[in-house]
């Protein structure tokens, strides 16, 4: 795993970046409840990133995570966690990256994030925090390819 300060992560979070394609949801021929999307992200910088998703229509849970290298930087995702303090967190929660541990921390968003929002809005949420920008590319749901 790449060594990365703490002030470099926060920075990679923070740099403003841009699709470089479409968000098209597709379906996983192994899983056809389940729909995905990965696509790349370049920073003003040129740092590049991967945006990947998956979402489970049965349970309606959304898992959406922003990678530098070979780094979750940040996630988003409901289910459970536990943290390297033992806290066990529940629920939506985000978890980023930490020098430190090595690992990722989870910070509980239920008062951001909750059952009732279409996917779309938490896709568009998510960017929004990490400075993430369609730039002129399209969002696309219920494309019946599979992959």
């Amino acid at each position: 795993m790449p060594d990365l300060a703490q002030i470099d992560i926060d920075n990679l979070i923070s740099v403003e970046k841009s699709l470089l394609g479409d968000i098209i949801w597709l379906k996983r021929y192994n899983n056809p409840r389940r729909d995905f999307f990965t696509i790349n992200v370049l920073s003003i910088r040129d740092d590049k990133f991967v945006l990947e998703s998956y979402y489970n229509r049965e349970t309606r849970k959304i898992s959406l995570t922003l990678r530098y290298r070979n780094i979750a930087l940040v996630t988003l995702h409901k289910n459970f966690h536990t943290n390297p303090d033992g806290r066990r967190i529940g629920g939506w929660h985000k978890q980023k990256y930490r020098e430190v541990e090595h690992r990722k921390i989870a910070i509980e968003v239920d008062h951001e994030f909750n059952d009732d929002m279409l996917k779309r809005d938490i896709v568009s949420q998510f960017m929004r925090e990490n400075n993430i920008h369609l730039a002129g590319h399209t969002y696309q749901e219920n494309v019946d390819r599979l992959y």
